[in-house]
């Protein structure tokens, strides 16, 4: 799929979004629980309420897991070039994800993508990740190529030196906040930063919000959850432009938490 073919995909399917929710509740009946939570259902509808990420979307009919056992993969070699192209106009470094999910845990051997001629190895590693995350494996035929936001990171974390980010976590259902938390509880990082002593005392910084922050959050949470109905967690990232919504999913399969629970299973 060229670009100029995955733009004008990407405006008939925002237009398709906005009639199907002008025709009721019932317009996602059909949509499976993959579908809806991959970006390339919820980002054309949400990329013009709040703000988000210059994304690029590409999309793949090619069997990808054939990379993990080493076989030629027909296609492969035209996909990547429009993976690369992709990375290559939004400017690098940039971010790298599937429709479903970004490993960004493996941060530097996944989402972050420095080289554009080194990006069948993140891609590798995303499907690699896709394949073991889910009993049936997660769908990876929509990817996202995304700009890299400016961030302060407090620390880095992980096994790919993931920068660790202020951010928030909001659970919407009918035009209503039911649930709002930071996005990392303590137990998420213990054990996986150089420092213990230094996620201790930075902890703070990560999991405290003003309240206008909050409420401002809120609102444009509320105004997505009228494009997209619904049950939702929407994250959002703390950049050094403002507040991104960087990713969204369906409620009831998203991680919740309370401030205060003690969470060991990170």
């Amino acid at each position: 799929m060229t670009i100029e073919t995955q733009e004008a995909m990407i405006h008939g399917q925002d237009a398709r979004a906005t009639s199907a929710h002008r025709e009721g509740d019932n317009a996602m009946v059909d949509l499976s629980a993959s579908e809806r939570n991959d970006l390339k259902y919820w980002y054309p509808i949400a990329q013009a309420v709040v703000p988000t990420p210059q994304t690029t979307i590409v999309t793949t009919e090619i069997d990808l897991e054939e990379l993990l056992d080493g076989r030629p993969v027909a296609g492969l070699v035209e996909f990547l070039g429009e993976l690369k192209a992709a990375a290559q106009a939004m400017g690098l470094p940039c971010f790298l994800r599937t429709g479903q999910t970004s490993a960004k845990h493996s941060w530097r051997d996944s989402c972050f993508v420095a080289d554009a001629e080194c990006i069948v190895t993140h891609v590798r590693a995303l499907v690699e990740y896709s394949a073991l995350a889910d009993l049936m494996g997660l769908d990876v035929s929509t990817w996202a190529v995304r700009e890299l936001l400016p961030t302060r990171p407090v620390m880095v974390a992980f096994w790919g030196e993931m920068p660790i980010v202020r951010e928030l976590r909001l659970f919407v259902r009918d035009g209503e906040i039911v649930h709002e938390q930071p996005y990392w509880p303590l137990g998420a990082l213990r054990g996986h930063v150089r420092d213990e002593a230094e996620l201790a005392a930075k902890i703070g910084g990560l999991q405290n919000f003003t309240a206008a922050e909050v409420e401002s959050l809120k609102a444009q949470t509320r105004e997505l959850n009228r494009a997209i109905p619904g049950y939702w967690s929407v994250d959002w990232l703390d950049t050094d432009r403002g507040w991104y919504m960087i990713d969204m999913a369906l409620g009831e399969m998203s991680y919740m938490w309370s401030p205060g629970e003690d969470f060991e299973n990170g």
